[in-house]
């Protein structure tokens, strides 16, 4: 289930981007919705699934696709296209952003989930998102944190949060996210995800049944730390 993490470190990449650890998010909240298909660029592609997305107050979609294809082999083909995409190859994964004009852009990030097969996150969203937004009541925001990015997937009712703090305070932060949660009648469950990079913790709610995950990392300020925030149902 690890391409799940990678599906998370797409939605973070709608805006300023932290990978945090596959193990914390493999609880993906997509919808069930199932169709076939191709896409425009990739043509080997089949849909699978796609999910209604509110990202500060913009409705959008992600679209969950199948590729059976060879990263290097269509990489080489994505660098003919005109405008040239932007390529940002990783270890297990590689992100493709397309100009689209307008002020937007689709980007895909290619998971490398076996040899020969990939799968596809698929979003178009504007260059820039909306900095002025109302701050879902559902998601705690620590003392004094920075917005930066929600998401909300309405199907799943699950909610997911970024924030910067200081560099000094992740762990007050995630103190005042404990306390916050606690209150609704959360529990923390003392179990730190490895591969944060940083200070994590993972919350459990049984009535009704729930479940949360704050993470903390550096970010790419060595003056900030990034905190994000990911609450879902358990049905």
């Amino acid at each position: 289930m690890k391409f799940l993490g990678y599906a998370l470190s797409f939605a973070l990449l709608t805006g300023a981007f932290t990978e945090v650890g596959a193990d914390v998010f493999s609880l993906w909240p997509f919808s069930r919705k199932s169709s076939s298909g191709t896409g425009q660029e990739i043509p080997e592609q089949k849909k699978l699934w796609d999910e209604t997305v509110e990202i500060n107050g913009l409705r959008l979609n992600l679209t969950l696709s199948i590729v059976d294809a060879d990263i290097r082999e269509l990489i080489e083909r994505m660098k003919k296209r005109r405008p040239a995409p932007r390529i940002h190859p990783g270890p297990d994964s590689t992100l493709i952003v397309i100009p689209l004009g307008d002020d937007k852009q689709r980007k895909i990030l290619l998971v490398h989930a076996a040899p020969g097969t990939l799968l596809a996150f698929t979003m178009e969203l504007p260059v820039k998102l909306p900095k002025t937004f109302t701050w879902p009541r559902q998601i705690p925001l620590p003392a004094g944190a920075e917005m930066v990015n929600y998401m909300y997937f309405a199907e799943r009712d699950s909610y997911f949060g970024s924030f910067m703090v200081g560099a000094e305070d992740s762990d007050s932060a995630l103190n005042d996210i404990k306390t916050s949660l606690e209150s609704s009648g959360w529990k923390a469950l003392g179990q730190k995800a490895s591969g944060l990079g940083g200070t994590g913790e993972v919350f459990y709610r049984a009535n009704p049944p729930g479940m949360a995950i704050s993470a903390f990392s550096p970010g790419k300020d060595k003056e900030q730390s990034r905190g994000t925030i990911y609450i879902r149902p358990l049905k």
